[in-house]
């Protein structure tokens, strides 16, 4: 059941300028009276504000394996699970094409040996007019270790590294090009910008924190300008969830210190949202980290270790079972069950709990160890 909730917001005016403040109180306020204690408070409050400015950077996405591109490929295009899979294949296999490398994919990271490739990479993906125009820097940055792109250790145990484009057909793209269909093309442009991201700068900008302790209700504003958009520039018309709405807004000159004043708060009537349906993608995403959901640590570990339910190769197939027998229904992008499916749920719980715990696939996969 959704739950209503009050946030207080308030203009403040410094000599720089104006900006909206919030409210940030420990636990959500319920109460609507006392939301409105919060707003006699700030009324016409001044007082000395307090400034914190880091600049800090962020390095790139990592690059995709299997589950991380259905996983955007369901958000961004709506797409099945299995449909990327066969888009990719066809890029990887198809007649002409061979474009990319081998699709599924089970890490993130690839080995310091394909370094050497970087150069003939980019430079036969900015030959098309798609890619020729974001920036990557000559010579281009290799990032090597776990927060970076090239790591040996991150492949042990895996027979496949990342997907990127293919270093043996990456000078032909142009004659390839018109062979491809609309969903080919947009799955390459994914892999495609990916790989460049990562041989890109760090996106740098300057955060900037503003406090206000108003008769003891803690005030706050926060706001990113951006000093060197590095890696983001591969992805021109992406914008990060936490750029969306007040966290992000352009705040004016701020000294640690000045006095600002408060006016016109108001309350805003908000209410908590159920958490969102799956769709393919992050239902893919939650069975390989299906971990999450097992409270006892030793199946926790053993399931981390086996990635999860199903591989990267079967998780699709999982999907498209559960729907042929009617369990499983799309509805728009999410995937919800039917009443079918939460009914043999039902009757699965009442005969054993543990044959709808994900912890059963960690036990299995401990006897098998044994």
């Amino acid at each position: 059941m959704p739950q209503a909730y009050f946030e207080v917001v308030a203009a403040a005016t410094v000599a720089g300028g104006q900006f909206q403040m919030r409210h940030a109180p420990q636990e959500r306020i319920v109460r609507r009276e006392v939301a409105q204690e919060v707003v006699e408070a700030a009324q016409d409050f001044e007082g000395a504000l307090g400034v914190r400015v880091e600049d800090k950077r962020q390095g790139p996405p990592k690059l995709h394996d299997l589950p991380s591109l259905q996983k955007l490929c369901g958000s961004r295009f709506g797409w099945p699970a299995s449909k990327t899979l066969e888009v990719a294949q066809e890029l990887y296999d198809g007649q002409g094409k061979k474009i990319i490398t081998y699709p599924r994919a089970e890490v993130r990271y690839l080995p310091e040996s394909l370094i050497s490739d970087v150069p003939k990479i980019v430079a036969g993906l900015q030959a098309g007019k798609s890619f020729s125009a974001i920036p990557v820097p000559d010579p281009p940055i290799v990032r090597k270790g776990a927060s970076g792109s090239f790591h040996d250790k991150g492949l042990e145990g895996a027979s496949h590294h990342a997907v990127i484009p293919n270093v043996n057909t990456v000078d032909n793209l142009r004659e390839v090009w018109p062979r491809l269909s609309i969903d080919e093309k947009k799955l390459f442009d994914v892999i495609a910008r990916a790989y460049l991201a990562a041989v890109m700068p760090d996106f740098r900008y300057r955060q900037t924190t503003a406090t206000l302790d108003v008769r003891g209700f803690p005030f706050r504003a926060a706001g990113r300008q951006p000093i060197d958009f590095g890696w983001r520039a591969a992805f021109p018309e992406w914008q990060p969830a936490d750029e969306k709405g007040d966290e992000a807004q352009l705040l004016p000159a701020l000294r640690n210190g000045e006095t600002t004043k408060l006016e016109n708060p108001t309350i805003e009537d908000k209410e908590t949202r159920p958490p969102p349906r799956y769709n393919e993608g992050t239902l893919i995403e939650a069975m390989q980290n299906a971990w999450r959901f097992v409270d006892d640590e030793v199946l926790r570990e053993r399931l981390k270790e086996a990635k999860g339910i199903g591989t990267p190769a079967t998780r699709a197939e999982i999907i498209g079972g559960l729907k042929k027998q009617a369990f499983l229904i799309a509805q728009g992008k999410n995937i919800v069950p039917t009443e079918t499916g939460l009914s043999l749920f039902g009757v699965l719980k009442q005969a054993d709990p543990s044959l709808v715990d994900p912890g059963l696939t960690a036990q299995l996969e401990c006897l098998l160890d044994e």
